[in-house]
């Protein structure tokens, strides 16, 4: 039994029709009977190209096909309940406690093991970034930032910084940033989802075994003599030393660069020093003026936790308070 007609086909064979007709009432046919892919065009009422089309398939594989269907688009999963909210962000954390790369496709994949969620990938990471969590490079020293040792220290700093920057210019000290760091040849980067909680961050293996007493240092001592003072980061808290936006400027630079000319000894001194020129006095001055911005805010937020501290709980034992009045019976 022949498959019934879909109605563009039904719209064709009336066309095919009409034109019949009129070519009939007309006592013959409106154009040459050698152009025939013409009369086909003008009978069906589509393009000449359309009809070269199927004929050029015809032609090569003996039948026209159709072409293929783009399949529909899935509508976006991202208006999910608070509680769906929370079930991510504890498999995020389980995750991160059991030393699993945090991707936006193996958490998709832990979520549907668990029967948590059924969206794609890409509506997993709207709703990611809803919930406050952004892919970004991977520091383990975010947990060991609030280390009470390192909580000590940071506010210690943060007072004396400060207290500098908000003297009087005749009394203020000026700055100048110390630091070190190193290269890879080929350079890396390692990234995960992760929001302000340290528990979306993986533990450094040294984690808890810092509780020691302040060293002393010779270089300060020193340094005072010669009218110097020096203030000390923090562990783990390099963002309050704008040299760390300078590594950052040209380590991009270096592994964007690096392989031009070559790679190893002389070619990555080069590079590395091409790198280093490459920032201006501009960038410099952009960079200290952010990491004051940064170190105020965090000023900030310490003096909020002081405001926000749990008030002592106070019991007032006055004469009219007596134990004998309260009643623990279990009658009414």
């Amino acid at each position: 039994m022949p498959k019934p007609l879909n109605k563009q086909s039904r719209q064709m064979i009336a066309s095919l029709l009409k034109y019949f007709t009129k070519e009939r009432d007309h006592g013959g046919p409106f154009m040459s009977l050698n152009d025939v892919q013409e009369r086909v065009a003008e009978a069906l009422k589509v393009s000449l190209r359309t009809v070269n089309t199927i004929n050029r398939m015809v032609e090569t594989k003996g039948s026209p096909k159709s072409p293929k269907r783009i399949p529909l688009r899935k509508r976006p999963v991202t208006d999910i309940s608070e509680s769906e909210k929370c079930d991510i962000r504890d498999c995020i954390y389980d995750m991160v406690e059991n030393r699993v790369h945090v991707t936006a496709s193996s958490l998709l994949d832990n979520l549907k093991r668990k029967e948590l969620f059924n969206g794609s990938v890409s509506s997993l990471k709207r709703i990611l970034n809803n919930i406050g969590f952004r892919f970004k490079k991977n520091d383990p020293r975010k947990r060991m930032m609030e280390l009470p040792n390192v909580v000590f220290a940071r506010t210690n700093f943060l007072r004396q910084f400060m207290l500098n920057m908000n003297s009087e210019e005749h009394l203020k000290w000026n700055c100048v940033y110390l630091d070190e760091t190193w290269i890879f040849e080929n350079g890396t980067v390692t990234r995960s989802w992760q929001n302000e909680s340290c528990k979306s961050t993986k533990k450094c293996k040294g984690e808890g075994k810092r509780n020691k007493p302040p060293k002393t240092y010779v270089a300060d001592k020193m340094a005072e003599r010669y009218g110097h003072k020096v203030l000390r980061l923090p562990p783990y808290h390099c963002i309050f030393n704008p040299i760390e936006l300078i590594w950052g400027i040209t380590k991009t630079y270096y592994s964007k660069h690096i392989g031009r000319d070559g790679y190893g000894g002389e070619n990555s001194v080069k590079m590395w020093t091409e790198a280093l020129e490459h920032v201006t006095p501009q960038i410099w001055s952009n960079s200290i003026d952010h990491t004051n911005k940064i170190i105020k805010q965090w000023w900030e937020r310490e003096l909020l936790f002081d405001r926000n501290e749990i008030s002592p709980i106070i019991i007032n034992l006055s004469e009219d308070t007596d134990d004998s009045d309260i009643d623990f019976s279990d009658s009414d």
